[in-house]
């Protein structure tokens, strides 16, 4: 088990159990050049997705380069991350609102 695999996992159970984070997301500035495992930690108790090579959804972060949906309700949207194969974020965007409802979305620089 890497080292990502342990924390994720450690991360991922107060998700499985309905917690919540009351940071706002939509104001946030990019994640890029950070850590996936920064806004996984910041974003327990909202849904997420992690997709692997190929965009193929997977249970945990692999030394292989992936993106992370994280899907918020209030305000309704969503943030998408892309990271490489060290796990470091590469690309950030999002959508809420009336944006995420059209399929709209916007580069977060």
């Amino acid at each position: 088990m890497t080292t990502l695999t342990k924390i994720f996992s450690l991360l991922a159970l107060p998700v499985l159990f309905g917690c919540t984070s009351t940071e706002t997301f939509r104001s946030n500035g990019s994640k890029v050049g950070k850590p996936i495992i920064s806004v996984l930690r910041d974003s327990v108790g909202h849904r997420i997705e992690i997709y692997g090579e190929a965009n193929v959804l997977i249970e945990e972060i692999l030394p292989q380069p992936g993106s992370v949906s994280v899907y918020r309700l209030e305000p309704t949207g969503q943030d998408n991350y892309e990271f490489d194969e060290f796990g470091v974020i590469i690309r950030h965007q999002r959508s809420y609102g009336d944006d995420y409802l059209s399929g709209a979305w916007s580069t977060v620089e």
